[in-house]
């Protein structure tokens, strides 16, 4: 076996390890990464709260339809930014508080989205015909907007838009 001088082994001691500089920059770098990741997760969740919202509305408003051609009588929705509940002998409501949600309409002929009035309602007609209705719900990082179509109570459009 062959002995190693003592300067070499003094330079080889002195160049392991990390200094602290380089230290500080893999944690700076860990820390941008990690951050990116976080802020990218509330877009994902967000998405899964705006998609689970406007399938229940959807299906608030397709029970409503028939409903109201079953028994032949107009069912009434009482609509506000933090849900709908359908009036009735069986009320059924959708509340967003929950999932942090708020919701905003544009009835036909308007040109915004705004909240809805207190106590203003939606009705579907014992034919099954409503008056169209765009509903838009807001989550933290983005929003969903569905166009009801008149005729038949399905959502015609539909557009989701999450910023991550």
């Amino acid at each position: 076996m062959v002995a190693m001088p003592e300067q070499m082994k003094a330079r080889l001691a002195a160049e392991a390890g990390f200094t602290l500089l380089e230290v500080c920059v893999a944690l700076a770098v860990a820390t941008l990464v990690l951050g990116v990741a976080v802020l990218g997760l509330g877009g994902v969740a967000d998405e899964q709260a705006l998609k689970r919202a406007a399938h229940l509305v959807e299906a608030l408003v397709q029970d409503a339809r028939s409903t109201a051609m079953r028994e032949g009588r107009e069912c009434v929705m009482v609509l506000s930014s933090d849900g709908i509940a359908v009036e009735g002998p069986a009320p059924v409501e959708v509340r967003f508080e929950k999932s942090g949600l708020t919701m905003e309409l544009r009835r036909s002929g308007e040109r915004e989205f705004r909240a809805p009035k207190l106590g203003e309602t939606w009705s579907v007609r014992r034919r099954g015909m409503c008056e169209p209705l765009e509903i838009r719900l807001h989550g933290e990082h983005g929003y969903t907007e569905m166009l009801f179509e008149p005729l038949t109570g399905f959502v015609a459009s539909r557009k989701l838009t999450v910023s991550r």
